[in-house]
């Protein structure tokens, strides 16, 4: 794959400003070029952002910064890029037109935080580009890495309790939100795991529920199966099941697991963002998502890529 573009977001902190020689080695053995993005914060007003007087606005600094920044190579082409808005949608929609991501999982704290962890996660989520998380700097310089990929996944996994198949949609995506889980295992009669629900699986349900109540007649094709003859084969009830709902590739380890394992069965299947964790029995104990493993172990990955990057 050819990398013409690497967007690089910054907040000007120490952090975020540390990815500058990587993504820089990147551009030059890519012959590619670098895009600094920053994104003003959504606080400031909109008379603010959009004054036509910009040399006294709040952003005027923000601007000033930016511009200064460069490649650590002078060699390296590169470009500034001035967004306005949300920090992780802004750089999502600007990842549209690059190749990859450099982003530091640690950044501004405070009110004006910009790339810690829910930031730099949301890129790694929704980017629809390879991204490269870089851990912040660190007070020890030197981490054994090895230590930390070496660490059973039993105890960074986050114990969930199951679901049925053939539980309602509404109960369980009620328990989730109280629970604050993303994520829950389905089983079937016998306790195996036969999938996995998410909370992208239960907002596609609401969103056909609310279709169907709106009387979408375009809805029907999605909610209900027909068979040869054109006639419909589910009923209210199964559509309300979560067999209809979960999703049914499932990527699973064995509690003997260690991080290094959770993260090469991540790597190995991009589209997959959980791994549910199973005892002897194939019953589940446990799910860890990437985002829990950059946020619980600093360790960067690039679930939707399957060139990463781990630094």
């Amino acid at each position: 794959m050819k990398t013409d573009r690497i967007l690089v977001p910054v907040d000007f902190s120490e952090h975020s400003l540390a990815v500058i020689p990587l993504a820089t080695v990147l551009a030059e053995s890519h012959a590619a070029k670098l895009c600094f993005i920053y994104a003003a914060p959504p606080f400031f007003s909109e008379e603010v952002l959009f004054d036509s007087d910009v040399e006294n606005s709040p952003v005027e600094a923000e601007i000033r910064q930016l511009e200064q920044l460069r490649p650590a190579d002078g060699k390296v082409p590169y470009e500034h890029l001035m967004l306005y808005g949300h920090p992780g949608p802004s750089i999502v929609a600007a990842a549209e037109d690059s190749d990859i991501c450099v982003i530091s999982t640690e950044g501004r704290t405070g009110l004006s935080r910009f790339l810690v962890g829910s930031v730099a996660q949301y890129v790694l989520q929704h980017a629809p580009c390879p991204v490269v998380l870089v851990r912040g700097l660190s007070d020890v310089p030197d981490r054994n890495l090895s230590a930390e990929f070496s660490v059973p996944i039993t105890r960074l996994m986050h114990h969930v309790k199951p679901v049925h198949a053939f539980h309602l949609m509404s109960d369980v995506s009620k328990r989730m939100e109280a629970a604050g889980e993303s994520c829950a295992p389905v089983t079937d009669d016998m306790g195996r795991c036969i999938g996995v629900l998410t909370t992208t699986d239960i907002e596609r349900y609401l969103s056909l529920q609310r279709r169907f109540e709106s009387r979408d007649e375009s809805v029907l094709d999605e909610m209900f199966e027909t068979n040869e003859l054109g006639q419909r084969r589910c009923s209210n009830h199964d559509f309300n099941q979560v067999k209809r709902h979960m999703s049914a590739s499932l990527i699973s380890l064995p509690e003997s697991a260690t991080v290094a394992d959770a993260l090469t069965a991540l790597e190995a299947h991009p589209g997959i963002h959980h791994l549910v964790i199973l005892d002897a029995g194939e019953i589940p104990v446990g799910v860890v998502s990437s985002l829990e493993l950059i946020s619980k172990t600093g360790i960067a990955g690039t679930p939707r890529s399957s060139s990463s990057i781990a630094v």
